[in-house]
C-alpha cells in the first residue's frame, strides 16, 4: 500500500503533464508553437507518445499494487 501511495503524486504529475502536452499540440495546430516561447527541445520532451509510455507504466504499476492490496484484504 505504501509503494502505491508514494507513486500517486508521480502519476498525477505525469497525467497533468500529458494533458498540458496534448493541449499544446492542439493549440499548435491552429497557431505557431513559438508564439508561446516553448523551445523545440522542450516540445520533444513533452511528445504525447513518450508521455503515454510513462503514464501507462505508472498505470500498470498502480493497478498491480491495487490487485495485491485487494488480494491481501480478501485473505483477512
Amino acid at each position: 500500500m505504501a509503494k502505491a501511495l508514494n507513486t500517486v503524486p508521480t502519476a498525477f504529475y505525469w497525467s497533468v503533464r500529458g494533458i498540458i502536452s496534448c493541449a499544446e499540440h492542439i493549440t499548435s495546430l491552429t497557431s505557431r508553437g513559438d508564439e508561446y516561447g516553448i523551445s523545440s527541445t522542450e516540445m520533444q520532451s513533452w511528445e504525447p507518445s513518450s508521455l503515454v509510455l510513462k503514464i501507462n507504466h505508472l498505470f500498470e504499476f498502480l493497478k498491480k499494487q491495487l490487485e495485491e492490496c485487494n488480494h491481501l484484504t480478501c485473505k483477512l
